[in-house]
């Protein structure tokens, strides 16, 4: 990889590490794991500096994902990063060997993806940078839907509008903004509101 941003990631069930990688030498990997002994077992993001690294970690059912990365990255790569991770693992291992799996067990199946994902984010941090942006964009936009529902007219069936209507919404939002289409709050509500009808 050369250039050292990402330096050393991990997947862990609890406190057990099933896979790892790292080109680099140092005392990292113990100071990450330190820091996963302390985590909250709740699903969220974390990211603890040390010695002008950043430790990155997102929980998320039972399983941490974690990330050692030079701090002058900030925080957008790392967590880019963790995600593509996350979404690999739980196709590749949800509900399957990796519940039962023993510590390092998974080092040489899973081992060369966290590489591939480290190699793909320091090359193409544009690409990731565009995809966080969009992704915090659908996040925002589901907030002022949910929001818009309570406001919504008392004629409008609520309980019929549910999260999925607004995930679904939001899907076709990442859609056209990744392919460049502008979409404003009220062709989004029309969107929402047609396929509502629907059913």
């Amino acid at each position: 990889m050369g250039q050292k941003s990402l330096i050393y990631a991990f997947v862990s069930r609890g406190t057990v590490i099933l896979a790892e990688y790292t080109e680099f030498s140092g005392n990292f990997n113990s100071i990450a794991f330190q820091c996963l002994q302390k985590l909250p077992a709740t699903n969220n993001k974390f990211t603890y500096n040390c010695d002008a690294h950043t430790f990155n970690y997102l929980v998320d059912n039972g399983y941490t994902y974690c990330v050692v990365a030079d701090e002058s990255i900030g925080r957008q790569l790392p967590m880019a990063f963790l995600e593509r991770v996350k979404d690999e693992f739980v196709s590749k291992y949800g509900g399957g060997k990796a519940a039962t799996a023993p510590a390092n067990s998974l080092n040489k199946e899973f081992g060369p993806k966290l590489r591939e994902h480290m190699q793909y984010c320091v090359d193409h941090p544009e690409e990731i940078s565009k995809l966080a942006k969009v992704k915090a964009q659908v996040s925002e936009v589901k907030g002022v839907m949910m929001e818009n529902i309570e406001k919504a007219e008392p004629s409008y069936n609520k309980r019929r509008f549910t999260r999925t209507h607004i995930t679904e919404c939001c899907h076709v939002i990442t859609r056209k903004q990744i392919t460049g289409t502008v979409l404003i709050e009220n062709e989004v509500v029309d969107d929402v509101r047609r396929k509502e009808n629907a059913v």
